[in-house]
């Protein structure tokens, strides 16, 4: 798409690292379901007709039933994703401009932005009605969403790897179960090992869910003692950590605050 005349508008105040990912834009108006030519002429209308038209992925609404194909809609909103310095639309991996400001505040930083009308489909919970939140429908993105969530906790992240392994060994299951056989003896045997290898995956992902929500102290390798934290986050306290460099400040769990005052000399609780 050509670029934007003027100066770049901004997103709300974000990481400026932070480079396109699936989700990664700002509500500008109302969610609407898209089912009829009529509907979507209205949607258009509610924006500026050089506003570009994109597609976005594909959504499940919780509590939704995959089965049930009527309770699948079009859906369509004003919202604003980031740009690139040419004032386009940054694609999958590009970092976003940055727009700085000058306010009573002092300086800030946000990220650039270009506004579109979103379309994509949605399995809603309930046919025609709109629910109130919604997560990729594709596993892989809800997986790398997870992956990089804003609070650190990774307990979403290993429970949809759990899923996923679950899901590729009731193929395997499957395959090596099917009535008219294209697998080989030979290779259904090694299947079955795979069987027995990713059950044994499983439970190892299992585990690691405890420690998926775990103080910095703990998910920096400062203290590794193999003990999940007890607490909540909002539970943890500050600490101080001495080194060459003057000290720093971290924040971790009592018991792994416990651990750094008892194993490194000098540190102390804040």
């Amino acid at each position: 798409m050509p670029p934007l005349p003027g100066p770049l508008p901004s997103l709300e105040p974000q990481d400026p690292a932070l480079t396109v990912q699936s989700g990664k834009y700002t509500n500008m108006g109302i969610l609407r379901i898209v089912s009829t030519a009529g509907d979507l002429a209205k949607a258009a209308a509610s924006v500026p007709p050089t506003v570009p038209i994109i597609l976005g992925v594909s959504e499940i609404e919780p509590g939704a039933d995959v089965t049930d194909d009527a309770a699948w809609a079009v859906v369509a909103e004003d919202v604003m994703v980031p740009a690139t310095e040419q004032g386009t639309i940054a694609g999958p991996g590009e970092p976003a401009a940055i727009v700085t400001e000058l306010s009573a505040e002092g300086v800030t930083r946000r990220l650039a932005g270009v506004q579109v009308l979103l379309l994509r489909a949605r399995l809603l919970a309930q046919p025609g009605q709109l629910g109130p939140d919604a997560t990729p429908a594709d596993a892989e993105i809800r997986r790398a969403d997870a992956f990089q969530a804003p609070d650190g906790d990774m307990n979403r992240f290993l429970l949809e790897l759990a899923d996923a392994v679950s899901a590729l060994r009731e193929e395997i299951v499957e395959a090596t179960q099917a009535e008219h056989q294209p697998l080989s003896p030979a290779a259904q045997r090694r299947l079955l090992h795979a069987v027995d290898a990713l059950d044994g995956a499983r439970l190892e992902i299992g585990d690691a869910v405890r420690f998926g929500d775990v103080c910095e102290l703990a998910r920096r390798g400062i203290v590794d003692d193999d003990q999940p934290c007890q607490e909540s986050r909002q539970a943890d306290v500050r600490v101080y950590l001495p080194d060459l460099h003057g000290g720093s400040d971290e924040t971790g769990c009592l018991r792994h605050v416990a651990a750094v005052e008892h194993g490194i000399p000098g540190a102390h609780r804040l």
